[in-house]
């Protein structure tokens, strides 16, 4: 017959191995499922980020993609804010946007900016159309703003 403390000892026992046995099972998983995907919804930039995103994109940016980052249909230069950016980069990645408008933008100097000033655009443009801020500046490490998806509202 077992008294009370061989009870608690061995249920503690058994309870730790399940843990551990939980544990394993959840790295495991997570080791073999791949990059884990985040949303701009998931607070990507800080307001900071944001501000100097702002006034670069006043700088370099606005004239052809206007105030109100409308952009010009009759010139072909896309909105980059609501439906207009969602039609344009839903499903695709903070990477991808970033290397867009590294090779592309400014249109009279492409790639005139440096990769950190790029980011903060990128994160004005996340805050332009109503993606929260958060605590984590939006970095500059392609396999992690791969793993970014710009997408609708969850």
């Amino acid at each position: 017959m077992l008294r009370r403390g061989q009870v608690n000892r061995q249920v503690r026992t058994a309870g730790a191995v399940w843990v551990i046995a939980l544990l394993t099972a959840a790295l495991s998983a997570r080791q073999t499922d791949g990059p884990v995907r985040r949303s701009v919804w998931d607070r990507v930039y800080t307001e900071a980020q944001s501000s100097r995103g702002e006034a670069l994109y006043m700088r370099h940016c606005e004239q052809c993609h206007g105030t109100g980052l409308d952009g010009d249909t009759a010139s072909e230069i896309p909105g980059l804010a609501f439906e207009g950016f969602m039609q344009r980069w839903r499903g695709r990645t903070a990477d991808d946007l970033l290397l867009r408008m590294e090779r592309s933008m400014p249109q009279a100097a492409p790639g005139s900016l440096t990769r950190a000033e790029y980011a903060d655009l990128v994160a004005y443009l996340f805050k332009a159309n109503g993606f929260p801020a958060g605590f984590e500046a939006l970095g500059l490490d392609a396999a992690r703003l791969r793993q970014i998806v710009i997408d609708r509202a969850p």
